[in-house]
């Protein structure tokens, strides 16, 4: 059968996992007699306990007489359910009136090529399912974190937390003091791996202390610990890496912010081949850009940068709007929008373009705009 695509990510479905592995039994029985097969959204399984009358609940077998009717059994009792309209309508032999929202319809095949139906639902089937007031791993694994309090609030929600950022702490202080950072370009890179292992070691000390912590089940939680610990330290390292980093790149970041100044209200985005319905203020890109000096881990850094980028379009759309101009601006292919972003930055107020950027790996649409500056006034 080939994995179905759907906008939720059933990797990290625990209903989808469990059937793939404890309840396969079950799983194919239900695929080889073409079965409907519900599976409840992650974010309202928290609390549920998966058993095989659970299971059973969500194999609904079609009826032989009735368009768009199903029937499951679980311990006896006897579920019928109608297809309305983007819905399954249920009433229980109890009498219980019960309306489950599909999000989401997907085609899959048996062993014997044979196509059966699966549903993504809102919730689960079983008429006594109450949403628990806890939030599951799904939350935590998808949360937007920015600022280093979110992080450390984070990491705070474990319950054995202290230990490994006490160990992590310790680390810092020993780096802080003893950690020569030879002010080299060419060898930055022994700082950058010297602070990546340490983030290593406390990913791996954090996790351990918190095996038992049923979020991390989903490996989803593991990558979001990794960015809290990695923000965690650079944010306690900042005033020892940063101020080597502007020392080190100091004359090519005073070049860049010399042209930059220079092109200031001359380079235009026609003036770069873009198109004349990006010539307009941007507000809102700007107020990003400048921004970012105020933001010490690379995390931080990079939500900026994706603001502004996002904003870009944002602004050509309001001038539009302010000109009585109809439609939409031209789309912008990426050389463009690299360009364009060269004109943005001239007109920007940071003044630590290398410096900033050099601790982000995910930089080169910006360096590629720089690049813009550089051949605009030959060196």
């Amino acid at each position: 059968m080939s994995r179905p695509e759907t906008t939720e990510d059933l990797e990290f479905n625990l209903f989808y996992q469990a059937i793939q592995t404890r309840f396969l039994q079950q799983y194919e029985h239900a695929q080889q007699n073409c079965w409907l097969v519900c599976i409840p959204r992650a974010t309202s399984l928290t609390g549920c306990s998966l058993t095989r009358s659970f299971v059973d609940m969500h194999m609904l077998q079609p009826s032989v007489y009735l368009k768009d009717q199903y029937t499951a059994v679980c311990n006896g009792q006897r579920l019928d359910w109608q297809l309305r309209g983007g819905q399954l309508d249920c009433v229980s032999s109890s009498g219980t009136s019960l309306s489950i929202q599909v999000l989401s319809e997907e085609l899959a095949y048996n062993r014997q090529l044979q196509q059966f139906k699966m549903f993504i639902v809102d919730r689960p089937l079983d008429p006594n399912y109450k949403p628990s007031g806890v939030r599951g791993s799904h939350y935590f694994a998808t949360k937007t974190r920015r600022k280093f309090e979110e992080h450390v609030h984070f990491l705070k929600s474990f319950e054995n937390h202290r230990e490994p950022l006490r160990d992590l702490d310790n680390r810092v202080s020993g780096f802080l003091q003893h950690y020569l950072i030879v002010e080299q370009e060419n060898l930055l890179g022994e700082t950058a791996s010297k602070l990546g292992s340490t983030t290593k070691q406390a990913h791996a000390s954090f996790l351990e202390a918190n095996r038992r912590d049923g979020r991390l089940e989903d490996r989803r939680v593991h990558e979001a610990v990794w960015l809290s610990m990695e923000s965690y330290l650079m944010e306690k390292v900042h005033s020892k890496v940063f101020p080597a980093l502007c020392r080190v790149h100091k004359r090519q970041n005073d070049d860049l912010v010399q042209r930059s100044k220079y092109l200031r209200g001359t380079l235009t985005p026609s003036g770069v081949g873009v198109s004349e319905d990006y010539n307009c203020p941007y507000g809102q890109t700007l107020l990003h850009l400048n921004q970012l000096e105020s933001f010490k881990s690379p995390l931080e850094q990079l939500y900026c940068l994706q603001d502004a980028m996002e904003c870009i379009q944002q602004d050509a759309r309001e001038h539009f709007t302010k000109t009585l101009r109809h439609g939409e601006p031209t789309p912008l292919a990426s050389d463009d929008l690299i360009a364009l972003l060269a004109t943005i930055l001239t007109q920007s107020n940071c003044g630590t373009y290398v410096r900033k950027l050099h601790v982000n790996l995910t930089r080169h649409l910006v360096f590629a705009s720089l690049g813009v500056l550089k051949e605009k006034i030959p060196g």
